[in-house]
């Protein structure tokens, strides 16, 4: 047995990281270039994708529609065939979310939003999305990520150890190399428009539909901040994840210039005639705002928010906000024969003993128990108000309002309406509320724009909104008999 010396230690760990870098790099077939990837093998891509799956399906739900599924599979499998690898079996699928969003998992899962194929006006423009996931995966971008956040612990891990640093600054230096690598870089998002391109014109759609597509995302982000009240250069969702630069467009403009032309059809009519009916906005999954109302026909319930109050439909939460309040309702499910307030006391104030003593109350004919506390939140006390409801014998729902203290009048007020209107639906009183589709139709002499988007089921920004999800530019105008898409309920 040999006794190492610190030093020697040191020198040891930093040349292990050293050569394990070199053994670990890996040319790709399909960017040309070295990549490190040792703590991602192929294999192990393959099991990460199969393992979060139902985790994403769970989150983002499963979009109940056989011939939109095979549509989108049969588009991504015949573009797959162009690629440079063949160690990918992919499994391409729709989500049920009425957010403009793509992306892919390790292993060959890609997944497109419905809001996604809604705002699509071509099975080219669809294409070149499905295009550029599989790019992140064949120029294997995310085992890249995963490596070198791997290989950026080690390092942290090694100069923790050179510098006899304390652990727990190599924990925190760790965290900020993950935090980092979660999105993909600008290098990342061109080579999968590069490679998605490729992809795009060796399966015989247009090329330049990557760039068509694009600018209808910019449209469409510049709509959400119309409607949001931001900034016109707010990131739209998509670009969350996938960042862009001023020159995203113009540079997949030129790329797609490198390929000669050919005689190509972006299957327009065979696209619409897919969507056609396709949900639009909010699902039953996810409840519906109406007005003021929030309505949840899977769960079978029914309330309002006070005017005044902004509705924001989360995937696990409503939220409504006002000037000098935040409103939240959630719900969660209690041990069959569970009380109420055993329940309120036991999860939702756990670690609390500072509420006031509960008070039992009745909405509607389901027992509720309601109480408060005050906290202070950036830097001002404020006053949680807090009304439980059971609403059958596993299920509860919760009432809170945040807000100055003490709490207004008129805020109890707004909080007590909200309560009282919460509701059980009958199964008549559930058929009353459907979601909002997509519906195709041929233009007709004499429509414009504004008589075709005066009936879409928005109160504000019609016009806008008929223009974005149909691709139109301010100056375009309606042909007739073309297709276009509007919004029905």
């Amino acid at each position: 047995m040999h006794l190492i010396s610190m030093h020697g230690l040191k020198t040891f760990f930093k040349m292990g990281v050293f050569f394990l870098v070199l053994s670990g790099c890996t040319t790709n077939l399909a960017t040309g270039e070295k990549q490190f990837t040792a703590f991602m093998p192929a294999e192990q891509e393959a099991k990460i994708g199969a393992e979060n799956h139902q985790a994403i399906l769970d989150e983002f739900g499963y979009y109940e529609g056989a011939t939109i599924q095979a549509y989108v599979n049969n588009i991504g499998q015949k573009i797959a065939k162009h690629t440079e690898r063949d160690d990918v079996k992919y499994t391409f699928t729709v989500v049920d979310s009425p957010v403009v969003n793509a992306f892919a998992v390790p292993g060959g899962y890609i997944y497109i939003s419905r809001g996604l194929m809604a705002l699509a006006n071509d099975e080219a423009e669809l294409a070149s999305v499905i295009g550029h996931e599989i790019g992140h995966i064949t120029a294997r971008h995310s085992a890249q990520q995963q490596s070198q956040g791997v290989l950026a612990n080690l390092g942290l891990a090694a100069l923790s150890i050179a510098t006899d640093a304390p652990a727990a600054l190599g924990q925190a230096a760790s965290l900020g190399a993950d935090l980092y690598l979660k999105s993909y870089s600008r290098k990342h998002e061109h080579q999968a428009d590069e490679l998605g391109i490729r992809y795009l014109y060796r399966a015989g759609y247009n090329p330049s539909a990557s760039a068509e597509f694009l600018e209808q995302l910019e449209a469409e982000g510049n709509l959400n901040a119309l409607i949001e009240g931001k900034n016109a250069n707010a990131v739209p969702e998509y670009f969350s994840t996938h960042p862009i630069t001023t020159d995203r467009i113009d540079r997949t403009i030129q790329l797609a210039a490198n390929y000669p032309l050919q005689s190509t059809d972006d299957k327009k009519v065979t696209y619409f005639s897919t969507i056609d009916g396709i949900v639009y906005g909010e699902s039953p999954r996810n409840g519906y705002v109406r007005g003021q109302d929030f309505i949840h026909t899977e769960l079978g319930f029914k309330f309002s928010f006070p005017e005044g109050y902004k509705i924001s439909n989360l995937p696990t939460q409503v939220v409504g906000q006002s000037s000098n309040s935040v409103m939240v309702f959630d719900g969660a499910k209690k041990e069959a024969g569970q009380s109420i307030q055993d329940y309120l006391i036991n999860v939702w104030l756990k670690n609390r003993s500072d509420y006031a003593v509960p008070e039992t109350i009745t909405v509607n004919g389901m027992p509720a128990v309601t109480t408060s506390f005050s906290a202070l939140a950036s830097g001002k006390t404020r006053t949680t108000r807090i009304i439980a409801i059971a609403f059958d014998n596993t299920q509860v729902y919760r009432f809170a309002i945040q807000t100055a203290n003490p709490p207004p009048a008129t805020i109890l007020t707004d909080l007590k309406r909200a309560t009282y209107s919460f509701k059980k639906l009958s199964a008549a009183e559930k058929a009353q509320y459907k979601p909002k589709r997509i519906k195709v139709f041929a233009a007709k002499a004499g429509d414009t724009v504004a008589s075709l988007a005066a009936r879409i089921p928005f109160d504000d920004h019609k016009e806008q909104r008929f223009r974005v999800l149909n691709g139109l530019s301010a100056r375009d105008t309606i042909q007739p008999n073309k297709l276009y898409k509007t919004i029905v309920e």
